[in-house]
């Protein structure tokens, strides 16, 4: 049960543990006993439970080298986080795994050769190889004269191939110089050609007809390097000689 309380002191209720006091005689706070003789001078229940003045400075005491026990402990906290940071940067760190390498190896080897052994690889290969067969060697664009009725004549013939033997034929007469009256004309003949028969022209249709002109044959042996001579098939003509 609290007792009644006595006037306020600075670092002790009056009362129940004694008068209050600031630790000695009177002061700039008021007259008073030490506040730890304070602690043992008897209340209304009895002598204080205070305790003795060199006991209460041991207990200050106390409180001190509790603090300072502390600081000490922290101190000693800090010192050994700051070790075993240096430590930790002291020490070598482990050289990272080796990676593998993103760049893919080249062979300096030559590649090998794949040989398929398919039966369509196998028919390719042994069929002969095809080639164009050559063009007639009367082919192209033959120029010079002939002569018929109206004397001698400009002639340009082309040849082209038209399949097989067969072969077709423009030919464009025209005047030279030592017979300027000859007009123009030109018509169309087809034909064959090989080696063994030579050239055989047949007239065919007219492409630009003259007056009083008819159309004649021609026909001749296989051209001799870029000439060929032959024979123009009319009764009133003779031959025909070109170069190409």
């Amino acid at each position: 049960m609290p007792g009644p309380a006595g006037p306020a002191g600075q670092y002790a209720p009056a009362g129940q543990y004694g008068p209050p006091g600031q630790y000695g005689p009177s002061g700039p706070y008021g007259p008073g006993a030490p506040a730890w003789q304070g602690w043992q001078q008897p209340g209304p229940y009895g002598p204080a439970p205070g305790l003795t003045g060199p006991t209460a400075r041991r207990g200050n005491g106390g409180r001190v080298a509790l603090i300072v026990g502390a600081a000490v402990v922290l101190v000693a906290a800090v010192a050994g986080v700051a070790l075993a940071l240096t430590s930790h940067k002291g020490t070598p760190s482990a050289a990272p795994p080796a990676t593998q390498s993103a760049v893919l190896p080249i062979s300096t080897s030559p590649a090998p050769v794949r040989v398929s052994t398919s039966p369509a690889a196998a028919q390719t290969s042994a069929a002969p190889s095809s080639t164009a067969p050559a063009q007639p060697a009367v082919i192209g664009v033959w120029t010079g004269t002939y002569t018929c009725n109206q004397g001698l004549t400009g002639m340009r013939m082309t040849v082209t191939d038209a399949g097989g033997d067969t072969v077709r034929a423009t030919l464009d007469f025209y005047a030279v110089a030592s017979n300027p009256d000859v007009p123009d004309g030109s018509y169309v003949l087809t034909g064959t050609y090989s080696q063994s028969k030579g050239l055989v022209l047949v007239p065919d249709h007219w492409i630009s007809q003259p007056d009083g002109y008819v159309m004649v044959g021609l026909s001749g042996p296989p051209p001799s390097g870029s000439s060929m001579q032959g024979t123009v098939q009319d009764s009133n003509c003779s031959t025909f000689s070109v170069t190409r």
